[in-house]
């Protein structure tokens, strides 16, 4: 901490870049309002590094204000001759100082960072003619030069090589970026936490050197208006992003963020990198308007639970289940009920294994109804309570209720098959008995994607930890009903294979399925439920069905 009345400051101005008379300005500004706070202030226009240092040696500020503008002056030089001499200085450090002066440098970082930014090219000043890719409208700018000097918006393509021979002026190296229209916005960062946004109205043309100084350009000027006029969410987005720039930049104390939002001044979305990435990774994920992906969220039937459920509803979840083991009864109609008093937020009840407990869900409000019980491949309840029923016979009797239903009312029940699904064939019958979505716990336990520690067991096989709900592990007590003290398993805790990314096997296994759809002559699932002809099996048939007779080579085989 400096005191005043002794602290010998050595504000640096002028330089020699582009922007040499805007920090005089700057740095006379900076001197006098130092020195109504009691500082001793030298003001050193710089021009000359061997005077510069000459100076500096002989004058041995204590701390240096650094009001230089663009190169020489921002873009680490001087900062790292003031690191030799041992001089602290306001502004970031030799670094963070390169990096951001360079347009080009910015970028990667940004890149890095998974900040998304306007597509963009790097040529030299011989490439322009013959390489340029971007379409106009563009923006040409040398890639070092700050204050819009040397910068260009292409709206044209005859103004191009005007524009080129102008910013060729400044550097060798140039940019062109994708034109964004807009609103320009510019955020403040100190220490760490952004400042009101100010919003930037050139009175004419774009925000140039004329523009930003018309006292010294000639240019009209422009307005600012602080804080800008943006809801809530919009201010909340641009602040955010601009902090998350400061960051990755790795800029000390305090910087600027340049931000350009959409013509109607609204943010529509801050999109990063990383989930650009994913989506075209995943072209078939579940997202809503706005491109967020879609977020089901489970409640109990506990009256405690009302309160979640109105909190979930209130930040935007768009599918709620009710996590209980059996669906068929008065606290799972209430919750519904209840949920569907109060919002029009989709609700999945269940499971139910029965025509009598589908009716009774759909009765009280149910929009999809999950079937199964008893039947995971870790499940006990049938075991100890004697309770479940095969998923099979589950799914037709429930399909006969759903079909007859949706004569009765017009409306469209989907139904979740969950559980005893352990491979492609039995997605197809289910898919044919009536189910249009399908949970598979063991099924996709095998996958890296899903939770659960990766070990290797005792034969050296790389496993997945896997258990059911029931299970003294999940512990959950909640949905079975019972307490701490009186807690019986329905359930086991165990592993099961580890087979890879379901990223990779996913197309192999979606063309399994469609492959049954064409021996079947579907289409559709929905064709699937109407025209597929089931017939039992017996048990010298589902062994002639597989593999028989034959011993199998000892080679590596396709594990879905």
């Amino acid at each position: 901490m400096y005191s005043n009345m002794t602290t010998e400051v050595v504000v640096l101005m002028g330089g020699r870049s582009s922007e040499r008379d805007v920090s005089i300005m700057s740095g006379v500004a900076v001197s006098e309002s130092l020195r109504d706070n009691g500082y001793n202030v030298t003001k050193i226009d710089f021009q000359n590094g061997d005077l510069l240092l000459e100076q500096l040696v002989k004058k041995s500020p204590d701390v240096i204000f650094n009001a230089l503008h663009g190169r020489h002056g921002e873009d680490g030089c001087v900062q790292g001759l003031l690191n030799i001499l041992g001089i602290p200085y306001t502004h970031s450090g030799v670094t963070a100082s390169a990096i951001a002066m360079d347009k080009h440098m910015t970028k990667k970082v940004l890149d890095t960072s998974n900040i998304l930014f306007p597509d963009h090219q790097i040529l030299t000043r011989d490439d322009l003619s013959s390489k340029l890719s971007i379409e106009v409208p563009f923006v040409i700018k040398p890639i070092t030069e700050g204050s819009s000097v040397g910068g260009h918006i292409i709206r044209v393509s005859y103004s191009i090589s005007e524009a080129i021979e102008d910013a060729a002026k400044y550097d060798d190296i140039i940019l062109i970026e994708e034109f964004i229209e807009g609103k320009e916005l510019t955020v403040g960062i100190l220490n760490g936490e952004a400042l009101p946004i100010v919003h930037i109205q050139p009175l004419s043309g774009f925000y140039d050197m004329k523009n930003k100084y018309p006292w010294l350009d000639g240019g009209e000027g422009s307005e600012y208006f602080c804080p800008a006029d943006l809801d809530e969410e919009s201010t909340r987005c641009v602040q955010e992003l601009a902090i998350e720039a400061h960051k990755a930049l790795g800029v000390e104390i305090y910087s600027r963020v340049d931000v350009i939002l959409s013509e109607d001044g609204t943010l529509q979305t801050v999109v990063f990198k990383k989930d650009l990435d994913k989506h075209l990774r995943h072209p078939n994920e579940s997202i809503d308007e706005q491109k967020r992906l879609l977020v089901g969220a489970a409640i109990s039937t506990h009256a405690e639970d009302r309160e979640r459920a109105q909190e979930l509803i209130a930040n935007g979840v768009d599918l709620l289940f009710i996590d209980a083991s059996d669906g068929h009864t008065e606290y799972q109609g209430e919750m519904i009920n209840f949920i569907k008093k109060h919002s029009n937020t989709p609700v999945v009840g269940g499971n139910i294994v029965t025509s009598e407990g589908f009716r009774f869900l759909v009765d009280s409000g149910a929009d999809a109804v999950k079937v199964g019980m008893g039947i995971g491949s870790g499940c006990t309840t049938q075991e100890v309570k004697a309770t479940g029923r095969g998923q099979g016979t589950s799914l037709m009797e429930v399909g006969k209720s759903r079909q007859n239903f949706s004569k009765e009312s017009g409306r469209y029940i989907p139904l979740i098959a969950d559980g005893g699904i352990s491979g492609t064939a039995d997605m197809s019958v289910s898919l044919a008995l009536g189910a249009d979505t399908l949970m598979m716990g063991n099924f996709f336990a095998r996958y890296t994607e899903s939770h659960g520690s990766l070990m290797r067991n005792a034969s050296g096989e790389i496993v997945k930890e896997y258990w059911m709900e029931g299970s003294m592990r999940a512990h959950n007590m909640r949905r079975y009903a019972q307490t701490k003290e009186n807690f019986f398993e329905e359930g086991i805790s165990g592993y099961v294979p580890h087979v890879g990314s379901i990223f990779d096997k996913l197309p192999i296994i979606i063309q399994m399925l469609r492959s049954t759809l064409a021996t079947t002559g579907c289409k559709t699932i929905e064709e699937l439920h109407t025209n597929a002809v089931l017939e039992r099996q017996s048990p010298s048939a589902l062994l002639d069905s597989k593999i028989h007779d034959i011993v199998p080579m000892n080679i590596d085989q396709q594990v879905l």
